[in-house]
This record gives structure tokens, C-alpha cells and sequence, in this order.
């Protein structure tokens, strides 16, 4: 197994559903709401799913905080604010 080939693989996770989001906020303007403790690693457009269950256009923020802790960080890519913040 130490060959690097795939021994298992969960499609339960995945959705062949096309996902739809609004992108009226550009990944700048997503990076710009970020605090300046907050050093940015990786920014990525995602669909996520929001508290009321509806598929949501998001920015991930991947991050490290001055302790160099991973924090990641999801701006509504329709309203530009954050929706949710990863410790």
C-alpha cells in the first residue's frame, strides 16, 4: 500500500447536482474582509450548503492565525460579508 494507488474511495459525499451561486463579489473583495491577524494561505470559490439548507456561492479563506493555527474563513460571495468562520 505504500505505492500511492487508491484503495477506497466514498462518492456519498459528492452531489452530481449542478450547483448555481451568485458571484457578485470578486475574490479581492472577499480577501479584503479578512482580519490583518490573519495571514492568508489559499483562497478557493466553493458552493456550501447554509443554516437553512439552500446551496450558498462562498469564497474559502484558508488561513493561519499569528500562532500559526489553521482558520478558515467562508464570504458569501453574493453579499460580500462572512457566513462562517473554521477554528
Amino acid at each position: 500500500m505504500d505505492d500511492g494507488s487508491i484503495c477506497a474511495f466514498s462518492r456519498g459525499k459528492y452531489s452530481d447536482r449542478k450547483a448555481e451561486g451568485q458571484w457578485n463579489v470578486s475574490s479581492r473583495q472577499a480577501e479584503e474582509t479578512l482580519p490583518q491577524s490573519l495571514s492568508l494561505q489559499q483562497s478557493d470559490r466553493v458552493i456550501i450548503e447554509s443554516e437553512g439548507g439552500r446551496e450558498q456561492a462562498a469564497y474559502r479563506l484558508k488561513c493561519t492565525n499569528g500562532k500559526n493555527e489553521p482558520v478558515t474563513i467562508y464570504v458569501d460571495a453574493n453579499t460580500g460579508r462572512q457566513s462562517r468562520i473554521v477554528l
